[in-house]
């Protein structure tokens, strides 16, 4: 009888600790997939950042004009660039990028 609730202890407390391992497990796979996301994110920003900035500098020299689109490779990201119109009262236009970066 002894040996049987001494086994019974041994499982029970062998189940928790499986358990408790398999939460862990499961919390640090979820934070680590949570930091790949943010880092992918971080990444594709400044992609779209240098976009931006290459679009201004492409601009200024007089090979894009305002109302074009155009798609730029930097690292590992496409890059949309587009150039808005000049607005006739302030003369000046809006360069936007976007970036997907889903995996």
């Amino acid at each position: 009888m002894r040996r049987a609730v001494v086994l019974t202890v041994v499982l029970i407390t062998f189940l928790l600790i499986t358990i408790l391992c398999g939460i862990i497990l499961t919390l640090y796979t979820s934070q680590a997939r949570l930091n790949e996301h943010y880092i992918r994110r971080i990444k594709a920003y400044y992609a779209a950042l240098g976009g931006v900035w290459w679009a201004i500098d492409r601009l200024r020299e007089g090979s894009l004009s305002p109302g074009s689109s155009t798609k730029l490779t930097v690292g590992d990201y496409n890059v949309n660039i587009s150039v808005s119109s000049l607005n006739p009262s302030t003369g000046l236009c809006t360069v936007n990028a976007t970036v997907d970066y889903s995996p």
